[in-house]
């Protein structure tokens, strides 16, 4: 089976600590002419804005995108396929502070991340204003 990021998305959206949330896909987090950084997948939980980056294979990849966004963002997690888990150094991860979700038709929790003592609010406020939100009232 030949999976694809975006395969994992709804199972993300449908199972694990983010069922039900609402989701925002490819959210820009800089307006510099030349970023193309976009967040894979951003929710809001309890009132904290959380990044999602979703990999299938390249965790170290996804674990410098995850730290970026240690930046912008409350809590930062990285979603991988859960052939890739074991691979991976999970005490990278519980020592930056991001968390981590491993997916295989549902979601599961396998490293719980800590709140960001990174976050530029400037940058969080961008980041934000690039969700539109069903309910606008929840983010203020």
């Amino acid at each position: 089976m030949n999976v694809k990021e975006k395969d994992l998305y709804h199972t993300i959206e449908n199972s694990g600590p983010f069922a039900e949330n609402f989701f925002y896909y490819e959210v820009p987090i800089g307006t510099w002419a030349t970023s193309r950084k976009r967040i894979d997948m951003v929710t809001l939980k309890n009132k904290n804005l959380v990044s999602i980056e979703v990999k299938i294979n390249n965790w170290k990849k996804a674990l410098q995108q995850a730290y970026a966004n240690l930046y912008v963002f409350d809590y930062s997690y990285v979603a991988l396929w859960h052939k890739t888990i074991p691979n991976i150094d999970t005490d990278i991860f519980k020592n930056l502070g991001i968390g981590i979700l491993e997916v295989n038709g549902s979601c599961e929790e396998i490293v719980k991340a800590k709140r960001s003592k990174l976050v530029i609010p400037g940058s969080k406020k961008y980041a934000k204003n690039n969700c539109k939100l069903r309910e606008t009232s929840i983010l203020d």
